[in-house]
């Protein structure tokens, strides 16, 4: 019973996730727009843009499910079909095809094959190491109704709660499985920049101080003693670095030993976001 419900939410998460590849142009035999859609995965082209990392990232993935959905795109006959071809055999080598590979392992419910390609995956970005994350989880057969482990729903939530541009193909599978409806909004880095206000800092609820902090800092929440509440360290790049549960109204925690810069603290009750603050630490 409890395979089959955690393949059914896993069979919900490949819907979600169908959306990008779903998203994508009919192709038809066209070199001509084989070119205009991929050309830049098979190109050096520049993209000008603080998120060009993410950009290629995602320009080679979804040629990659594109080309293996749809062979025909491989060979429309012209003599760039060498070059996607080698594309597509360098990918199939690279985590995206490493991942996709692992993907299919856990569809033909073969669990401990899906954990032996993920044990000696190497991961280069953001977005695998959510997927190593949540198809660790999947795997084991996580099931959050039945199995009572807090510190796996909220890095779920973290995941769950980042936009799937910078997070991946792994935030769709965490909302599946935790059943949230996230509305996506980019982080205030792509949009214009402004000032807090007072009335803006005052609006959360929690209070984290000093900041910036130095060799410890402490965290205010107050909450009833019924509510459950949680909160995630995550640095710049999304990656999780320690999980905590607030007992009591506040606490104090080392950050002696994170290097100077800027981090965020998520804060969830009931293992629901609720806010997040900025933590600068300096030496």
């Amino acid at each position: 019973m409890k395979t089959l419900l955690i393949f059914t939410l896993m069979l919900a998460a490949l819907t979600a996730t169908a959306q990008i590849t779903n998203s994508n142009p009919q192709l038809s035999q066209s070199s001509t727009e084989r070119d205009e859609i991929f050309g830049k995965v098979i190109g050096d082209s520049i993209i000008n843009d603080p998120d060009s990392l993410d950009f290629k990232y995602n320009n080679k993935e979804t040629f990659y499910k594109a080309a293996k959905a749809e062979d025909i795109l491989l060979h429309l006959g012209t003599a760039n079909d060498a070059k996607y071809q080698q594309e597509f055999e360098s990918l199939s080598q690279s985590n995206i095809g490493k991942y996709d590979e692992v993907k299919e392992h856990l569809q033909n419910e073969e669990q401990l094959l899906a954990l032996q390609k993920l044990a000696v995956i190497v991961d280069e970005n953001l977005k695998e190491q959510n997927l190593k994350t949540v198809n660790s989880i999947i795997a084991l057969l996580y099931n959050p109704a039945m199995d009572a482990d807090s510190d796996t729903v909220a890095i779920l939530n973290v995941i769950a709660y980042m936009h799937p541009f910078y997070g991946g193909e792994a935030v769709y599978w965490s909302r599946a499985i935790l059943h949230l409806d996230v509305e996506d909004e980019l982080p205030q880095l792509r949009r214009p920049q402004h000032q807090q206000n007072g009335s803006e800092i005052s609006s959360l609820h929690g209070k984290l101080f000093p900041i910036p902090a130095n060799e410890s800092v402490t965290f205010r929440y107050e909450h009833d003693e019924d509510v459950k509440i949680s909160f995630t360290v995550t640095n710049a790049l999304g990656q999780v670095l320690s999980i905590c549960r607030l007992a009591e109204n506040e606490i104090n925690f080392s950050t002696a030993s994170l290097p100077p810069g800027i981090y965020y603290l998520k804060v969830f009750e009931n293992n629901v976001m609720k806010e997040d603050h900025k933590l600068t630490i300096i030496r």
